[in-house]
């Protein structure tokens, strides 16, 4: 028994387990994690569209609530800038009236 023995002694492993405890173990092992790994990938992809959704929900309301504001401020911006364009209209229009109403030359 001792001379069974003296020859397991001076082995060294160089082809390391048999493939198919690996392979069994490795097997194994991504099954025991396949369903914790879908759980936790479809609970980050739902944050992720929700926060998504609040982000685009949110720029709708802000846009929204702000488009009478913008508008106002860009017609009272183009008054500002021209002051006279009624006023000038007016002044053509009336030149216009009086030169139908004079009266022939003779």
């Amino acid at each position: 028994m001792l001379e069974d023995i003296s020859d397991l002694v001076g082995f060294v492993a160089q082809a390391g387990p048999p493939a198919f405890l690996t392979g069994g173990a490795l097997v194994f092992g991504s099954l025991l994690l396949a369903g914790p790994f879908t759980v936790a990938v479809t609970l980050v992809v739902a944050m992720a569209l929700v926060a998504a959704s609040v982000t685009l929900l949110a720029a709708a309301v802000v846009a929204i609530v702000a488009a009478p504001y913008v508008l106002l401020r860009r017609a009272h911006r183009y008054v500002a800038s021209h002051p006279f364009r009624l006023a000038g209209h007016r002044a053509r229009a009336t030149r216009a009236i009086a030169v139908v109403r004079r009266e022939p030359v003779a």
